[in-house]
């Protein structure tokens, strides 16, 4: 019989060396018990002492056993048995190829199969207490509208930089065509959240819908809320057509009043600058009792006018100061425009003050060149 002998080869498949303990093909064949008398030690060195004295053809890698310890064992076993009694606790284990024990690293634990599940987004709800989903609700409380010192519900509102100021205002009036501001016949003040157009931003009052203001009922009207009798704002600047329909796409505002208010309160407010001047005042009733409430709300304000012709740097016109003319090149019932692109006026001042006999128009064109 030839003794059996101990190869270290390179093992391609894995990467990494491997120990390789053949033995002849008369001891391979053995199946039978042997006595085995180990002492506690490296399981490399247990192992490869299994293999030599039962014949057992095993391959283990070496990356596997750096680092491990076998116990004691004493004992008959069969080689497989004797192997499998080394590798207890070792996070390893034995396969059959061919005629070879290969030792490998133990199957992790088989994890119980869960049912496939589907997310839910829920993007409206009535939950009280669910915030929504998106961006965050911006909250103007009470305290902060009497720090911000703004007069009206629409100064207020104008202050968030979500609102575009170009829609149906007191301030556009005449000025803009944009987003239904030539509907705006009562001088009304609306929301225009990201500039999606006031028929895309929803008003609510305690969380109802009010009564469409402007001409042809193109906005909720602003100006006809009083700001004393506004407990806090809740603007939601992102799209809730889910919860409230297509005319959230661009946004809510909620304006919660102070309907739990109980007594009277007062307040006035007088502004006055150089040609300019406002004045407000507004009266607050309310009582409430076990089945009810009520409040009531008042409030004036006027405004002085403030002319452009009062404030020097208040004008297109920037010529004084070294710039340009940005004024329009237009007129009622129309401006004369000289060849060199010049209106009259410039154009007189630059002839020396002579005279230029002009007839009046009455035609409908904006510019007339001469």
């Amino acid at each position: 019989m030839k003794p059996a002998r101990l190869l270290a080869t390179a093992a391609r498949g894995v990467g990494c060396a491997a120990v390789l303990i053949a033995a002849s093909a008369a001891l391979a064949q053995g199946t039978g018990q042997h006595d085995f008398h180990l002492p506690a030690q490296a399981l490399g060195t247990s192992l490869r002492a299994v293999a030599l004295a039962s014949g057992r053809n095993l391959v283990a890698p070496t990356s596997l056993l750096d680092g491990k310890q076998a116990s004691a064992l004493t004992g008959r076993y069969t080689a497989d048995q004797a192997i499998a009694i080394l590798l207890q606790g070792s996070g390893l284990h034995t396969i059959v190829v061919g005629q070879s024990l290969v030792v490998k690293p133990a199957d992790p634990p088989a994890v119980a199969e869960r049912p496939a599940t589907t997310d839910i987004v829920v993007t409206g709800t009535r939950i009280h207490g669910a915030g929504p989903v998106g961006s965050s609700v911006i909250t103007i409380d009470r305290a902060e509208i009497d720090r911000s010192g703004y007069a009206t519900t629409q100064q207020i509102l104008q202050s968030l930089p979500q609102n575009f100021g170009g829609g149906p205002n007191e301030a556009s009036v005449g000025v803009s065509v944009r987003n239904d501001a030539t509907a705006n016949t009562g001088f009304g003040s609306s929301v225009n959240l990201r500039g999606l157009g006031t028929t895309s931003t929803l008003v609510l009052i305690d969380g109802n819908r009010p009564a469409l203001g402007g001409l042809f009922g193109a906005f909720s009207d602003l100006s006809l809320i009083p700001s004393s009798a506004i407990d806090r704002i809740e603007v939601l600047a992102d799209g809730a057509s889910a919860l409230y329909g297509s005319d959230a796409v661009a946004g809510v505002v909620n304006i919660k009043l102070r309907n739990d208010f109980d007594g009277a309160e007062t307040r006035a407010r007088y502004g006055v600058a150089n040609g300019f001047d406002e004045a407000q005042i507004s009266q607050l009733f309310g009582h409430h009792w076990s089945t009810g409430h009520f409040v009531i709300g008042y409030e004036y304000y006027q405004r002085g006018h403030l002319p452009a012709s009062d404030r020097a740097y208040a004008t297109e016109d920037l010529r004084p100061f070294g710039g340009p003319d940005y004024r329009k090149d237009f007129s009622n019932p129309g401006t004369i425009i000289a060849a060199d692109g010049r209106t009259l006026e410039d154009a007189i001042l630059h002839a020396g003050g002579a005279t230029m006999s002009v007839v009046p128009l009455t035609c409908s064109p904006r510019s007339l060149s001469v």
